[in-house]
């Protein structure tokens, strides 16, 4: 009751809910269209494209290569269970992104740093 009567009292946060509401459905139904029609390989760039821009820290000493840090800790079973896989098929798929210069990470437990621009080209070449 309380936040309905905020809600009428303050229209401007109405705009915004509704704006926060609609991206969220439009990300969802993004993520459910590649769930549905995608391989696993373009299921996981999709996933690592989103999670760079909702949590990447670009870092400073590559600016020019366009590396971006992950401001989040993730285990290969949670980007699995997210993207509707298994975990040997993400680590799989990761080693291959590594190799190929679009993640790197530093020792087993760091911070996992993606290439923005290898990413993007990589989910554009696997359409």
């Amino acid at each position: 009751m309380q936040f309905e009567k905020i809600i009428r009292e303050n229209p401007s946060i109405s705009l915004k809910l509704l704006e926060i509401i609609s991206s969220r459905l439009k990300e969802v139904e993004e993520l459910l269209e590649y769930m549905a029609y995608s391989s696993t390989r373009k299921r996981l760039l999709f996933l690592l494209n989103k999670l760079t821009e909702k949590f990447g820290d670009k870092l400073p000493s590559s600016s020019a290569e366009e590396w971006v840090a992950l401001d989040i800790y993730i285990t290969h079973q949670e980007l699995a269970s997210m993207m509707g896989s298994i975990r040997e098929t993400v680590t799989a798929l990761l080693i291959e992104f590594n190799a190929e210069g679009i993640v790197r990470k530093s020792g087993r437990r760091g911070t996992m740093e993606v290439h923005s621009v290898r990413l993007k080209c990589a989910l554009k070449e696997d359409g």
